[in-house]
Order: C-alpha cells, then structure tokens, then sequence
C-alpha cells in the first residue's frame, strides 16, 4: 500500500514540478523515484539494483530514440520535409 501511495505522490510531484517550471524534466524522472525508494525504506545495493535492471531493459529504445532524433532533425535541416 506505501508503495503506491508513494508512487502516486511522485507522479503529483512531477506534475506539479513540470507545469510549474521549477525544474528540468530528467533530473525530475532520475531524483523523484530514487527518493521515494530510500524513503520507503529500500537499501542503496536494491535501489542500485532497481536502476541496474531499468537501464538495462530501456538501453536499447533510448539508442533508437536518440537515432531517430539525429536522423529526423537533419532531414529536417536539408528540407526533407519541405513543399
């Protein structure tokens, strides 16, 4: 139950944090979720090990979204896109 009482907290947090402006995106999706496991009482080697097993199952579409991004914004700059 703490966990997703927690997890609803951290979603309202961003929310707020983002339409206010008051911070920068990565940094809210990087602290936020690792705060709420140490305050839900997680140790540094699982918290460790938690984002161990997140990068690793989100490596490869974070290198095809960066591709896209490079590829799609110099297509962009040649006019590709263009009429």
């Amino acid at each position: 139950m703490l966990l997703g009482i927690s997890g609803f907290v951290i979603i309202a947090l961003l929310m707020y944090f983002l339409l206010k402006g008051k911070a920068i995106p990565m940094t809210l999706f990087v602290v936020l979720p690792i705060a709420a496991a140490f305050l839900n009482g997680f140790s540094l080697t699982e918290v460790a090990g938690f984002v161990r097993k997140g990068v690793s199952t989100t490596w490869s579409m974070a290198a095809l979204f960066v591709f896209v991004i490079t590829y799609f914004g110099i297509m962009t700059d040649v006019g590709m896109f263009d009429r």
